[in-house]
């Protein structure tokens, strides 16, 4: 009897572990793509607002058409140029209620764009902040600063991109996005339309997503930003939230779509774009 005794506590004692560390397992799972949709999510919002910047500083402003032709404007925004203050100012006001772009997206609040000089010109800085700034009721906030750095080793015109940012989402919660870019304009800049403009974008950046959790991350293959279409095309990055698997997050080959994939830790998972 004690034989069977110390025999059924060992079967006992062995199913419970197996139990324990079958719930360990389960409890470890990693499969939470919102860290990187957050940061997708801010990469488009900045990017978004820099296409309006480039444009604006070339004076083109007002036949700014960054989705399939159309304009983006399209009644929905006033702009005024202030010439007089140094660095020269422009002012793209959305209004007070939301406007239905030709993107798709709803627009609110006032873009500010102070510049030193033309956006082809080495050396000129160009920096972006925002006034009750929204897009689809999500708030954006801080700067962005965009510097030309002239011809790089390959003979294209290069910028720095620093973001310093902030994106208050429609339910309250925040995203925190810090980022040091280099922009590389590899087409389009030999002609006398904008939207056929393509760059290539690498560096890193940090943030905090929604959820409270810090993240870095490191561009892995340079990510490929045309003008003419609002979402990114193709490039990868790794994503490195703290305490989690990494994440790699993948724009695609090329083909104009609102989808990506993140992998964590070997298993992929797609996500829209938005």
């Amino acid at each position: 009897m004690k034989k069977n005794l110390i025999l059924t506590f060992g079967l006992l004692t062995a199913f419970s572990a197996v139990i324990f560390f079958s719930a360990c397992d389960r409890a470890n799972i990693d499969n939470d793509t919102s860290i990187a949709a957050d940061n997708a999510f801010a990469e488009q919002l900045f990017a978004d607002v820099q296409n309006i910047s480039d444009q604006a500083s070339e004076g083109q402003l007002t036949t700014y058409i960054p989705y399939f032709g159309e304009t983006l404007l399209s009644g929905c925004a006033t702009v005024t140029l202030d010439n007089t203050s140094t660095p020269k100012k422009i002012t793209v006001d959305f209004g007070t209620t939301n406007c239905l772009c030709s993107d798709n997206r709803t627009r609110r609040g006032k873009i500010f764009i102070t510049y030193t000089g033309k956006y082809r010109d080495s050396g000129t800085v160009i920096n972006i902040t925002f006034e009750n700034y929204f897009v689809h009721d999500n708030q954006v906030m801080g700067q962005k600063t965009i510097t030309n750095k002239g011809k790089n080793t390959n003979g294209n015109l290069n910028y720095d991109i620093a973001v310093d940012g902030k994106i208050k989402k429609v339910g309250g919660d925040s995203v925190i996005w810090v980022s040091n870019r280099n922009r590389e304009w590899i087409e389009g800049s030999a002609t006398p339309t904008w939207w056929d403009d393509v760059y290539l974008i690498t560096g890193d950046a940090t943030g905090v997503s929604a959820a409270g959790i810090n993240f870095d991350i490191d561009i892995t293959k340079a990510l490929r930003k045309e003008v003419g279409y609002k979402f990114i095309v193709s490039g990868t990055l790794e994503i490195q939230p703290v305490g989690k698997f990494k994440r790699i997050l993948d724009f695609g080959d090329g083909t104009r779509d609102n989808k990506a994939t993140v992998t964590i830790n070997n298993k992929t998972y797609d996500i829209l774009l938005y």
